[in-house]
């Protein structure tokens, strides 16, 4: 990897301290939808491999394992016996095995809590210490990555583009984007150098910003084990399966969803000055405690926030706030599914 980060040098890249990624080099000025690359230093994946790979994640993830195909990545979530979240990811198909990616705060977490249930099963966990990942978005990138890779490229959400030793997930969001994964240093440069020729590289607190508009939610040490994946739609995107048998927390999912009882779930506003907010805030109506701050924009590009909240109250339309800020426009957030190459 010491090739790679001499790489990122160069580019003007700088790792802080809490693993954030700044590019210090003088940007064109930027917003949410300008073409960009950056390097996923806030995601780490590991691989999972052996005979029983795919029935030991069926009884640990939510998703289905069985609808993975070399075209096809999904979103996953791994609960407790509560059907809390500890964390979610996205998982696919990968060489002999299943690659497993969560956000970077929760990869000894999550490989730990899967280590416990192997028992018997023939299956190895192992981490890829070489597994390069960049992220990509615009449309004029689609374009290029088609040139690149001399194929057509498909952005609809968690579809995957494969070619040699390079593999493409698009994501969801507003405009097409991608994450790219490969153990190839010389790969990764040249995509590098050749989407760089139109999109920028931008820090990781701009990735957060554009990820949030997605309105998918990415369950991390500050929010581990405190929400159901119904809670954030995960059952809208192939992120939960109620029928491909039992997994921790499942009979809670099914009562819950089964009963209709799902009385807090995601929602989108804005404030003035979100960058001076933290996830885990209160939102309030009046003296009332009804949600909690669960996502916020940190740079000038944007002031959205997402919050879970309980949903028979944002119904009498009262006035909220966080940190005493007002909320404008609040309204129930849905996954973005477009991906769709204008």
């Amino acid at each position: 990897m010491t090739i790679w980060h001499d790489f990122l040098l160069n580019q003007s890249a700088h790792i802080t301290a809490q693993g954030e990624l700044l590019f210090t080099r003088t940007t064109p000025t930027l917003s949410l939808y300008s073409p960009y690359v950056t390097e996923l230093c806030q995601k780490s994946s590991f691989f999972v491999t052996g005979k029983d790979t795919i029935s030991f994640l069926q009884g640990q993830l939510t998703s289905d394992c069985n609808i993975l195909s070399p075209n096809q990545a999904c979103p996953t979530a791994i609960c407790n016996p509560k059907g809390r979240v500890i964390a979610t990811g996205i998982v696919s198909l990968w060489e002999d095995g299943i690659l497993i990616t969560v956000d970077r705060s929760m990869k000894d977490i999550v490989f730990n809590h899967l280590k416990k249930f192997i028992f018997m099963a023939k299956v190895t966990l192992s981490e890829l210490p070489d597994l390069i990942c960049l992220e990509a978005g615009g449309t004029e990138v689609a374009n290029l990555l088609e040139q690149h890779l001399d194929k057509p490229v498909d952005a609809t959400p968690y579809a995957v583009t494969s070619d040699k030793h390079l593999q493409l997930i698009a994501l969801p969001g507003e405009r097409p984007r991608w994450i790219a994964y490969s153990t190839q240093v010389e790969t990764m440069i040249e995509l590098w150098e050749t989407l760089t020729t139109v999109a920028s590289p931008i820090s990781t607190a701009l990735v957060r910003d554009i990820d949030l508009q997605s309105n998918v939610l990415t369950i991390d040490a500050k929010l581990s084990e405190q929400f159901l994946p119904q809670m954030f739609d995960y059952d809208l995107i192939q992120g939960m399966s109620l029928r491909k048998g039992c997994y921790a927390g499942q009979e809670v999912l099914a009562r819950t969803s089964h009963r209709g009882t799902i009385k807090r779930q995601l929602y989108r506003g804005s404030c003035e000055s979100s960058q001076d907010l933290h996830v885990g805030m209160p939102v309030m109506m009046n003296d009332s405690d009804i949600g909690v701050l669960v996502a916020h924009s940190t740079t000038e590009l944007a002031n959205d926030i997402l919050m879970i909240l309980r949903t028979p109250a944002v119904e009498k339309n009262e006035l909220l706030t966080v940190d005493g800020q007002q909320i404008d426009g609040v309204k129930r957030a849905k996954p973005q599914t477009s991906g769709t190459i204008e």
